[in-house]
Parts: structure tokens; sequence; C-alpha cells
């Protein structure tokens, strides 16, 4: 089976001047369909950079992101949009909505920056069924600073899937909510993997990540520890 994202021998490297950083060391990383992986590691270990790199945010110093047989390597940063767009749906601990627009504007937004050709009652018709999937069905016609910590979250999850994306990338997703509310959205990922959907999770919380079937541990900047 070929992975749907690959990280191969992938370094980040920055340059301070004169000092060097090496933020990520030779990793090595298959995530396959229907996979749920969590990427964890104290401060420092080197997990924003490895998650700006595989979600295309940012480029390796070395190595090679491949995203559905697509090699990133070298391409432009609009192509880069492109496969980002495409291919990867992002869910972020600060949620990153538009704060005027409303609910279903938001989740509308990606297809926006979409080449599909879709009409715009079609587009509609998806972004509903994604709200109501996630329980917001009631909430369409609000705007996003009218809405709890959850619910935000929930309208981000929503986002992320309106392209149908190959990977679901989420960066510390309940690092800003209560502990009740962030069981409900660790919940609502178990059962979005359930039916399928790919899902990587980014975080320092030893029990966010123990929700995911593959756990990566990074120290240093280096994989020091896989399990399932």
């Amino acid at each position: 089976m070929t992975p749907v994202l690959q990280a191969k021998n992938v370094c980040k490297v920055y340059d301070m001047g004169k000092t060097r950083i090496v933020s990520v060391s030779n990793v090595n990383l298959d995530v396959y369909k229907g996979d749920f992986l969590s990427i964890t590691g104290k401060s420092g270990a080197g997990k924003s950079s490895l998650m700006h790199m595989i979600g295309l945010l940012d480029t390796p110093t070395s190595g090679e992101i491949i995203v559905n047989n697509k090699n990133t390597k070298g391409m432009t940063e609009e192509e880069l949009a492109e496969v980002r767009n495409k291919e990867i749906g992002f869910v972020f601990q600060d949620f990153n909505l538009l704060p005027r627009s409303t609910v279903l504007e938001n989740v509308m937004l990606p297809l926006k920056y979409s080449k599909q050709k879709i009409e715009e009652r079609d587009r509609e018709e998806l972004a509903k069924k994604l709200l109501k999937q996630v329980g917001l069905e009631g909430r369409l016609n609000n705007k996003s600073n009218e809405l709890s910590g959850g619910e935000r979250q929930r309208v981000a999850i929503a986002r992320a899937l309106i392209n149908n994306p190959s990977i679901v990338l989420a960066d510390e997703p309940t690092g800003n909510l209560d502990s009740k509310t962030g069981e409900e959205i660790e919940k609502m990922f178990i059962d979005l993997n359930k039916k399928g959907i790919t899902i990587v999770i980014v975080t320092h919380d030893s029990d966010l990540a123990l929700i995911a079937k593959r756990r990566v541990t990074l120290r240093d900047g280096k994989v020091v520890n896989e399990d399932k």
C-alpha cells in the first residue's frame, strides 16, 4: 500500500547569524489511508517544524515531502498551495476562523480557493451537511465570534473536511478548550477516523496523543519512539 503522506529524511535547519539550530533531523514518516497518528514530544522537540513541513506550510532544508505520490520538492508557492488546499485539511489550536463571517461562510472558505467547479448552491449544501455532522446545523448564520470555543473548533473541523482531503492535520486541537469540551473534540476525531478519515494530530499532551492508533515521539528533532 502506498502512503498518502511520506516524509523522507526530512531536516529543518535555521541559521540565526552565527548560530545554527537543527529543529528536525532526518525524520522518516509514512502515513497510510485510514491512519490515526499522533506526533508528540516536549516543547522544543521539533513538532511544530515537522507539522509545518508535512502540512506544506514550510519547506524542508533537505529531504522530501510526498503527498499522494506528488513529490513537493522544488514546487513553487502556487503549486504547494494547490496541493495543500486539495489534499490537507487543517485544524488549529486557535481555530483560525474569520470572526465577522458566518459559520456557513467559514466552512465554505476553502472551496473559494479550490480549482473544483462547484456551484454556489452545491457548496452551501455540502457545508450544511458537514455542519450537521459536527452538530452545528442550528448555528449556520451565527458569526464565529458568537460561538463558544468548542463550537468554533467544530466549525474548524467541518471546514477541514470540505475539500474531502487525503489527510486532516490537527495542531493542538484541544489546547484552548476546557477538559470536558476537549474530550468531546477528541471523541469527534475518533468517530471521524472510524469513518475512514486519515488524521494526524500534533500535540505535547500525552493524553490527547493516546487516542491515536499510532504514536510517534520526537526528541531534539528526531523520532525516538513509535508505538501502536
